[in-house]
C-alpha cells in the first residue's frame, strides 16, 4: 500500500514538472530549424542516403516534385537502393497507380523481406486494378505481419 502511493506521488510530480517545464519553453512559429545542415561531403560514399534524406525533407515540406529529383538521384548513385524506390512509388500512388507499382515492385524485388514495401505494393496493386495479385500478397502480409493495420 505505501509502495503504491509512493509511486503515485512520484508520478503526479513527474507529471507537474513536465507541465511546468512544457508551459515555460518558448513557443516558436514556423518549422524548427534543423540542428545542423548536412552537406553532401557529409556522406562520403553514402550519397544515396544523403539523396534519400534530403527527398524525405522536401516532401515534408511539400515539395514533391524536389522530393521525386533527390529520390532519383539517389536512384543514380545506387540502381538497388530500395528506400529510394519505394518513396517514389508513395509519391506517385494517388497520381499514377501503376507507375506507383513499378516503382513498388522494384523496392520488394531488392529488398523481398521488408514487410512495408510489401504492404505498399499490395496498395498499389489494389488502385491499380490488379485484386487477384492484391489478395494473394494481402495473405501473405497478414499472416507475416498479422499486427499491422494495414493489411
Amino acid at each position: 500500500m505505501i509502495m503504491t502511493y509512493r509511486w503515485k506521488y512520484i508520478l503526479a510530480l513527474t507529471m507537474a514538472l513536465l507541465c511546468v517545464s512544457c508551459s515555460v519553453m518558448p513557443r516558436r512559429s514556423g518549422p524548427a530549424p534543423r540542428a545542423t545542415s548536412p552537406q553532401a561531403s557529409d556522406y562520403k560514399g553514402n550519397m544515396p542516403i544523403y539523396y534519400h534524406s534530403e527527398g524525405i525533407t522536401a516532401s515534408g515540406t511539400g515539395d514533391l516534385e524536389g522530393a521525386e529529383q533527390m529520390y532519383l538521384s539517389a536512384i543514380r548513385e545506387d540502381s538497388t537502393y530500395a528506400p529510394a524506390y519505394f518513396e517514389l512509388s508513395d509519391i506517385y500512388l494517388a497520381q499514377n497507380p501503376n507507375k506507383a507499382l513499378a516503382y513498388s515492385r522494384k523496392a520488394v524485388g531488392i529488398d523481398s523481406t521488408n514487410l512495408t514495401y510489401k504492404s505498399q505494393m499490395a496498395r498499389c496493386l489494389v488502385l491499380s486494378g490488379n485484386y487477384g495479385e492484391a489478395l494473394q500478397l494481402y495473405s501473405v502480409l497478414l499472416r507475416d505481419d498479422s499486427h499491422n493495420p494495414l493489411n
